[in-house]
């Protein structure tokens, strides 16, 4: 009877001296983001114009998730992967470090086929068709030339290259930008400011982002939604998407605007975003942390999702900062 008593004692001694836990405190342990999953990476770059998206991560991989009708959202796991640009369609193209381009997915019209011509340093796939920037400064484009939106560009000033749905863009070292294809809303007009930066086409629209940090847009996307111009004067990055646009302001926010369902489409206030994506009813944009995080609009096929997801075992639900629960 001794000896049990004193083991019960030395329990509450041990147990009294346990502090409790703080109220409203999760139950688990705390870790940071970048450690949850061992041999977890981070997000180089995003892209997702469709209904699918994909990240290149910091090792030269592409992780991708979304629609997987065609196989569009298989990963590409080669370790040599330099930018990854999503269609408007069912496919993806990634760049490689050679300047080949590997696309894969839905291959009707030929838009999905490779690249091996070994001097490529911008891919940009539409709708059914894909354009390469040359490191010669022309470009060369294939797939569907029905209203000749695949036609090459051999001036040798491009500095860079948009595909729309069914016309293409091709931004000139003079700040002009050179459009052909579908001009059925005007969208296959040349832009003729001299302050371009960057271009993109949309799927009946495009913009330009000029050097005054605005965005000047034209075209008439069939009367789905207004083409309105950004006249902020912070704009440093843009993405144009079938019929939204959204621009990267400078102290790292971002704002939208389209045709998405009314009120849907929201900014983005964290002033952590450095690379930003349009996709069908979607946007989704890469943060300081190499993290991607995405607003949803209406889109249904997982496409909107953030990345990393969580791995198992990882609580969403009481995050603290930049930390999570583990149980």
């Amino acid at each position: 009877m001794i000896v049990v008593r004193v083991l019960f004692l030395t329990v509450l001694f041990v147990l009294a001296a346990v502090p409790a836990p703080s109220v409203g405190a999760p139950e688990c342990t705390q870790v940071l983001a970048a450690d949850i999953c061992e041999g977890r990476h981070v997000a180089s770059d995003v892209s997702s114009r469709g209904t699918h998206t994909c990240v290149l991560t910091d090792e030269m991989n592409v992780e991708c998730y979304g629609s997987q009708v065609f196989g569009e959202s298989a990963p590409y796991n080669g370790g040599d992967a330099v930018q990854v640009r999503t269609s408007m369609d069912f496919y993806t193209c990634v760049l490689k470090a050679d300047g080949n381009v590997d696309c894969y997915g839905r291959n009707a019209k030929g838009g999905a086929s490779d690249y091996l011509g070994g001097d490529a340093v911008e891919v940009a796939p539409g709708h059914e068709h894909t354009c390469i920037l040359t490191v010669d400064r022309n470009v060369t484009c294939y797939g569907d030339d029905e209203v000749g939106q695949s036609a090459d560009y051999t001036s040798g000033d491009a500095v860079g290259v948009a595909a729309g749905r069914y016309h293409t863009c091709v931004l000139t070292s003079d700040g002009n930008a050179h459009c052909y294809g579908d001009n059925r809303t005007g969208q296959a007009e040349d832009y003729l400011g001299g302050d371009g930066v960057a271009v993109g086409a949309g799927g009946w629209h495009n913009c330009v982002l000029q050097i005054s940090r605005n965005v000047d847009c034209y075209g008439d996307a069939f009367s789905f939604f207004t083409v309105l111009d950004y006249t902020g004067a912070d704009a440093v990055a843009m993405s144009v998407g079938l019929f939204d646009n959204c621009i990267l302001r400078i102290n790292g926010d971002v704002h939208c605007w389209g045709a998405s369902v009314p009120g849907s489409i929201t900014d983005y206030v964290g002033r952590d975003a450095v690379a930003i994506t349009v996709g069908r009813s979607h946007m989704c944009m890469l943060t300081t942390t190499g993290t991607v995080e995405c607003e949803n609009w209406g889109s249904n096929h997982g496409e909107a999702e953030d990345w990393p997801k969580p791995c198992p075992g990882v609580s969403m639900d009481a995050p603290t900062g930049e930390h999570y629960c583990v149980s």
